[in-house]
């Protein structure tokens, strides 16, 4: 029963700092980290973190973010107008923050004494902060008149190069980096497996379409889409079974369904009802809930180093298509914002036990401050500019 009460608590204040925050003409997701924060044992101790329903629900959520961005996933081929620009910038974009997360994290310890962080955290923060979310930048280039517009579709574009990149990278890093020594039978094994999952993936891109398009035939209610949800699940759970990360699956889940008829049907309202309307915002509530209020110079530090060096390599990325002027400017300010897929890549690493302890906890709170900063000064940075 008690379950039950802080489950009700946790959506109902989620939705309404989301509700706010989408007034202040911020992402929701605001709202969503904030609710964990008031609620969690350091403000108000009304949930617990390490709840079994909540993580139930939290784990249930971060698969569906990751199986509708597959969803939506959009076609390149469609968007992109400057290849060399978008890909260096995506490129650049992602290598540039990728090192100074490694610089700064290896070096903390001259500058303050005490702080250590393991490779594994070193290597898996990188490979999180380097991801932009750029549900901010599209938000407020709509607002502005300006989304449809080169820089716009550059940006998103730029992004899921980036939030697919990401993806590969932790692929590796989560079933390679946690080997304690090389061992060439297990590498060999990790390959094979991986390879494995991956002919999976291509077998059910070939079956599921068909499966789906003839379910129509079937009269229980919502037949496509409970099979639609079994292919998301049964996805996740192989990634895992071949060893790898259950959001993989979700996301590669997520592809395939995208190229069936239901990209234009009621199947994506219907899923983001569902996924947005419970699950997502008790996963980045309950993100909020890791939250341990320390202070430390590298928090104030990461967030300048990623911010800073993520702009540059945008930037340098774009020059590299000849993309100047006031579209280059756009394009490295709309990809500043963090909050997304890199939010899930970090529970997933603390769900394999690497972000645990006091480094752990100063990790989810440098975190959550980088993604209010960064969301906080893109509106008005990118109002600046294209105005």
């Amino acid at each position: 029963m008690e379950f039950f009460l802080q489950l009700a608590i946790l959506i109902l204040v989620a939705k309404a700092l989301g509700e706010i925050a989408e007034r202040l003409r911020l992402p929701s997701i605001i709202g969503y980290l904030l609710a964990g924060i008031v609620l969690g044992q350091h403000a108000l101790n009304l949930v617990p973190a390490d709840g079994e329903g909540v993580v139930i629900f939290a784990q249930l959520g971060a698969i569906l973010l990751l199986f509708v961005a597959g969803v939506r996933e959009l076609r390149l081929r469609d968007l992109i107008q400057n290849k060399i620009g978008t890909f260096g910038a995506a490129f650049l974009g992602y290598a540039f923050p990728f090192l100074a997360v490694v610089y700064v994290m290896t070096n903390i310890g001259n500058i303050a004494p005490g702080i250590s962080f393991s490779f594994e955290q070193v290597i898996l923060l990188a490979t999180a902060l380097s991801m932009s979310s750029v549900i901010t930048s599209v938000k407020t280039l709509i607002h502005l008149n300006k989304f449809n517009t080169f820089a716009g579709r550059t940006i998103l574009s730029t992004a899921i190069i980036d939030a697919m990149g990401g993806l590969l990278i932790f692929t590796l890093l989560s079933t390679f980096v946690m080997t304690a020594a090389l061992d060439i039978p297990k590498v060999i094994g990790i390959t094979a497996l991986t390879a494995a999952f991956f002919l999976v993936f291509l077998l059910a891109d070939k079956i599921v379409p068909t499966i789906l398009r003839d379910a129509i035939i079937l009269r229980v209610e919502e037949a496509q889409f409970t099979i639609a949800f079994v292919v998301m699940l049964a996805l996740a759970w192989l990634a895992e079974m071949f060893g790898l990360n259950g959001i993989i699956g979700a996301f590669l889940a997520g592809i395939i369904i995208s190229k069936t008829s239901f990209r234009e049907s009621g199947f994506a309202g219907k899923l983001s009802s569902m996924s947005y309307g419970i699950f997502i915002p008790v996963f980045f509530a309950w993100v909020g809930l890791q939250f341990v209020p320390e202070w430390s110079i590298f928090i104030p530090l990461l967030v300048v180093m990623v911010l800073a060096s993520n702009f540059l390599g945008t930037w340098f990325g774009c020059r590299l298509g000849n993309i100047v002027g006031k579209d280059a400017l756009t394009i490295s300010v709309g990809m500043l914002p963090r909050g997304g897929i890199d939010l899930v890549l970090l529970a997933a690493a603390k769900n394999l036990g690497i972000l645990s302890g006091v480094a752990g906890d100063l990790i989810f709170t440098s975190v959550i401050m980088l993604i209010f900063v960064s969301v906080a000064i893109t509106p008005p940075a990118l109002k600046a500019v294209v105005q």
